[in-house]
Order: C-alpha cells, then structure tokens, then sequence
C-alpha cells in the first residue's frame, strides 16, 4: 500500500553546459501541479559558474534535487546517480534541452498499470518548431542495426499509436526503477552514444517490452545539431559511436550469431573508415579507428558484461526481431548508408 503524498516518479536530467535550456525544461515539468514527484538533475561538470542557476532554480521550486559531479563523466553515469538519488517508483529520463508539452504525471502511471508486460516507455519527441516529429522509438533491420520508425512509416498517422518498439532516447524515456536496477541500469563505459539504445536492449532480454506512447508529448530542442566541429573533437563523437556501437552488439547479441554481427559491425565501421579516408575526412577516419581499437581492446570487459547480461537473458533474438524488427530492402540500406556518411538527413516527416 502507498503512502500518501509519497514520491512516485522521478524525473531525471543530465545535464551539461546547457544553460540556455535547462531553466525553460524544469519550468514545464512543473507546470503539472502535485507532491508526488520530484526532480533530480546531475551536473555532469559544466564549464563557468554552474551553482547559480541551479541554486536558483532550488529557490523556485520543491523536490528539487541538484548534485554536482567532481568531473565529466558522462551521460550514463549522471543518469545513474540521479537513480541512485531518486525516490520514484518511475523514472523519467529529459535531456536538459526538452520541454514537457502535455499532461504527464498520470499518463506515466496509467500506462504501467495498463501495461504489466512494460519496462519502459519512449515518449513522442517533437523538433522545437512543434510541427515536425523529432523522433518516435527505433525498430532494428535483419542486421540489428536501428531504424527509426519515422524512415519506415507509410502511414504518418501510426505515430500517434501506442507500439512496442525497440529501443527509445533518454531524452524522453521512462522506465520502472525495479527494472532499470534489475539490469543494470545504464553502462557507464559507453558515457553518451547508443547506452539508451543498450539499456533498452537489455530490458528486451529481461522479458520486458519496450512502448512508444505519443500520449506524452516533449519538446527536444536537440542542441548537439547546433555544435560546431570544435563539439565532437572536444567530446569524441564520432570515436564514441564507433566503439560503442560495437561494444553493444558485442554484449546482447545472442550466441553464436554474436560472432557473425560482432565481424559485420566492425566490418562495416571499417567500410565508413575507408569512404572517409578517400574522401580527405581524415579526421573522421582516425576518431573511427580509434573507436574501433578500443572496443577490441575492451573485449575482456565486454565479455565479463556480456555473461552478466546473457544469465537473465528470457528472450531469444528471433522473438524480439518477430516483435519489433524489420527487414529494409538492401538497395535502401545502402543510400541510408551514403546518406550517413555524408551527415544528410534521410527524411523529415510532419504530426
């Protein structure tokens, strides 16, 4: 029985250097009224004074919670701890650049209710001009590589349907805390880049499901589009999406299939190195290297994970691929691919 006024969800921000937003999100989650949530949000070491707005922030509102990280460590582990911190039952994951459109609190428990069979729930993310539909949960292709569910839709009208889906991005992801405990939580290793992709993987194999619920509706200003090179030099992007990529497929996969996808994944990564060295991206070509080397150095730890994730395994890969997979004709994957590796759009799509 739950105590009354106790905390049932907790909402969770990482946040770094995103000052220009982070007051704008706390706002909007607050505009739902009530006692039964609260806010944590980890400073995950920001440059310039990061105390004021904060400890402003503190002032304005209650359940507020602020905890400052010593050093960068990334977005998984600020996430963790913000876990680790919090007194939900939930847990609902924004990115500091993300404002809370629609009613909330309830939407979160009714869905659970409704849903024994859930893990965790991805929510609709909408671009800043509220017209266009930033992001709706990801299938996987009969490569197990993501395919936003956007690309696939023919009819634009689904995405206002609740579905299972593969995996969803924190910067709207809610999850019952049990479960995210249960497995886990977040890798700390792979810091940003595909650990939600991981997390929500690892709930799959748990023998939970995964939804899409359009019911809750989130603003994701998206930043990260807006950064210079100076950003991804500085913060490792593309090394990060390399390796962990990898890294990811390495852990979940299910043997012995692991071992043909694991080659694939480097295999292709390979290819992108390759395309990216003839077409003068040196830079692009070395940070993939580098990310390529560290996972293969990482294997001893990936392995020590992967027993550890494969003793709860409850799901075999033929079931998840039959619930929330794909087949995209070769002939699209390859311009997908192209459309990649020169950091185009594949496509836009309208509420």
């Amino acid at each position: 029985m739950k105590k009354i006024n106790s905390i049932e969800i907790s909402v969770v921000i990482a946040h770094r250097n995103n000052f220009q937003f982070i007051s704008r999100c706390v706002k909007s989650i607050y505009q739902e009224r009530g006692d039964i949530y609260e806010v944590v949000i980890v400073d995950d070491f920001s440059e310039g004074n990061r105390t004021t707005i904060f400890e402003k922030l503190r002032t304005q509102f209650t359940n507020l919670t602020i905890i400052y990280l010593p050093s960068f460590q990334g977005a998984a582990y600020a996430r963790n701890m913000g876990v680790v911190n919090s007194k939900g039952e939930y847990i609902f994951f924004l990115d500091a650049d993300t404002e809370i459109l629609s009613e909330w609190r309830n939407e979160i428990t009714k869905f659970f209710e409704k849903n024994e069979d859930a893990g965790c729930a991805q929510v609709q993310l909408l671009k800043s001009d509220k017209k266009h539909i930033d992001y709706g949960g990801d299938y996987v292709n009969q490569f197990f590589l993501l395919n936003e569910r956007l690309g696939e839709m023919k009819d634009i009208k689904k995405i206002n349907v609740q579905t299972p889906i593969f995996s969803g991005k924190s910067a709207g992801l809610i999850v019952k805390k049990s479960i995210f405990e249960s497995v886990g939580g977040f890798d700390n290793d792979l810091q940003v880049f595909f650990e939600d992709t991981d997390l929500c993987w690892r709930i799959w194999l748990a023998g939970y499901k995964v939804y899409y619920i359009p019911s809750i509706r989130v603003i994701h200003h998206y930043v990260s589009k807006g950064k210079d090179h100076a950003y991804y030099v500085k913060n490792k992007v593309i090394m990060r999406g390399a390796r962990n990529s990898i890294s990811v497929m390495m852990k979940n996969k299910e043997f012995p299939s692991v071992i043909l996808f694991s080659i694939f994944s480097v295999a292709l990564w390979s290819t992108i190195l390759f395309v990216s060295l003839i077409t003068g991206n040196v830079y692009k070509a070395s940070e993939i290297f580098k990310g390529i080397v560290f996972s293969i150095f990482s294997l001893p730890t990936i392995l020590k994970k992967r027993r550890q994730i494969q003793a709860y395994r409850k799901m075999s890969d033929r079931s998840l691929f039959n619930q929330v997979g794909i087949h995209i004709p070769y002939q699209k994957l390859i311009h997908k691919g192209f459309a990649y590796i020169q950091g185009k759009p594949y496509y836009t799509q309208h509420v």
